[in-house]
């Protein structure tokens, strides 16, 4: 009997030897835009001490603690956006391991060694998924927009599904997108590349990205 996955995004906004210690920010410095590899690998958390923890919950605590630690990152950008697409036994499972100064990458090439599931970076997001899945057609994650006034005719008249493909936007199988007039909002279900190119265009259109 095939298990349904269950996808959780822990939204912003894993071994080897110690990573170096981060480098630190210069005051007035403009911020460089850097991977995301780059940055989880930057990152140092100076010490974990798992013992029987959920796999779903240490996944939460290296979030937060990619967010704590991030010294490479502008305020609004800091930390990791972690998209998980595993099963409900695989979340559940337990995990026991213990260290000190771990980068984050470290942290979670270590988990998903022991939780026996894969990674993969799609742009800002880092996909688990369960092996043999394939991490960005099968990843969806929900995103909430305030669209301007200038567009609710058209994504009305339309429908914010068809509008948004005819500007390029691709909805595979899972994914979808609809406006809630009484709200005034646009919610949509998307794999994390596609809705990463829909913030720009929302923006670009004068909207905002809400959630």
């Amino acid at each position: 009997m095939r298990t349904a996955l269950t996808i959780i995004a822990f939204a912003l906004p894993l071994v080897s030897a110690a990573a170096p210690d981060a480098p630190a920010r210069i005051r007035g410095a403009p911020v460089r835009r850097i991977s995301l590899e780059t940055k989880l690998k930057s990152i140092v958390v100076p010490e974990v001490d798992f013992v029987d923890a959920r796999v779903e919950d240490v996944f939460g605590f290296i979030v937060d603690a990619s967010r704590e630690y991030d010294t490479v990152s502008s305020e609004g950008r800091k930390g990791a956006n972690i998209v998980l697409n595993i099963t409900q036994p695989e979340r559940d499972k337990t995990v026991t391991f213990r260290g000190k100064k771990f980068s984050v990458m470290q942290l979670i090439e270590t988990l998903c060694t022991i939780a026996r599931v894969n990674y993969t970076i799609q742009g800002n997001f880092l996909m688990v998924t369960s092996r043999g899945v394939a991490a960005e057609g099968d990843a969806r994650i929900v995103r909430t927009y305030a669209v301007p006034l200038t567009l609710v005719g058209e994504i009305r008249k339309e429908g914010a599904k068809k509008y948004f493909e005819s500007m390029g936007i691709s909805f595979p199988k899972g994914a979808s997108a609809r406006y809630i007039g009484s709200t005034g909002k646009l919610i949509v279900v998307n794999t994390p590349r596609n809705v990463q190119m829909l913030d720009k265009l929302v923006r670009g259109l004068g909207g905002r990205v809400l959630k």
